[in-house]
């Protein structure tokens, strides 16, 4: 039976990334964004995929919603085959201020769409996974999630909330022959990261160990091998890729 990775959040960066490197390993692949007008860009990156030898498709879908995660995967599940791999990359990010600036609703805002998209994708892709007692799934946390930022408590707290939810579903699932993994990023080559004054850019490049950005290729070689057969005895881990943050 063909298998297949559904990669939320695929349009662009990591999650596009991602995408085209598991279509490499031969997985049919469902690509995902909430924003019809991205959609184009989505079935951009599924063309990409589909030069290599497999079947890939973008699914318009808020992963924040339980429904509608439920529907992309029985959708997907149907056009593209087994499900067996889920690289929950669907996310937001927080504009820099301190944490007294943040209202209720922009706290919330974030938190829910950092936690509960992955909440739900794990919620319903697992018991698809249990069922043929195997499955890989990868959430993107944050370096921020690690060490946290000064500026960004929504954000941070959401993605240590990743990691605590990935170490949790790793001990539930383990005995289903599923793993589950944290991937934590860095500063990743983006066009919000490139739009930044160079200024900004010195800044951030003065904390890390590395004088560099990521390039998402980079943080989706790492989910690819956390979601091939290579790594079946690692779950329950955080892998931060982040060119060593020192500050």
């Amino acid at each position: 039976m063909e298998r297949y990775a559904i990669i939320t959040g695929s349009t662009q960066g990591i999650g596009k990334a991602a995408a085209i490197g598991l279509s490499a390993q031969g997985y049919n692949i469902a690509l995902n964004c909430r924003d019809p007008k991205k959609l184009e860009h989505g079935e951009a990156a599924a063309e990409i995929c589909r030069a290599n030898g497999v079947k890939a498709k973008c699914y318009l879908a808020d992963v924040c919603i339980a429904e509608q995660c439920s529907e992309l995967l029985s959708n997907s599940s149907a056009d593209l085959g087994k499900l067996e791999v889920i690289v929950n990359n669907a996310g937001i990010i927080q504009q820099r201020k301190p944490f007294t600036q943040l209202n209720d609703e922009e706290f919330m805002r974030i938190m829910k769409g950092n936690t509960l998209s992955v909440f739900n994708m794990m919620k319903s892709g697992v018991e698809i996974m249990k069922a043929e007692r195997y499955g890989r799934i990868i959430n993107i946390a944050s370096a921020a999630g690690m060490y946290s930022n000064s500026g960004s408590m929504a954000y941070s707290a959401s993605k240590s909330a990743v990691i605590s939810m990935t170490v949790t579903a790793a001990k539930e699932l383990g005995s289903y022959g599923i793993t589950v993994n944290a991937v934590a990023p860095g500063f990743v080559e983006s066009e919000a990261l490139m739009n930044a004054s160079e200024a900004q850019k010195r800044g951030l490049l003065s904390t890390l160990s590395v004088k560099r950005f990521a390039k998402p290729e980079e943080i989706a070689n790492l989910i690819c091998y956390l979601a091939s057969d290579k790594s079946g005895y690692i779950t329950g881990t955080v892998s931060e890729i982040s060119g060593l943050i020192t500050v």
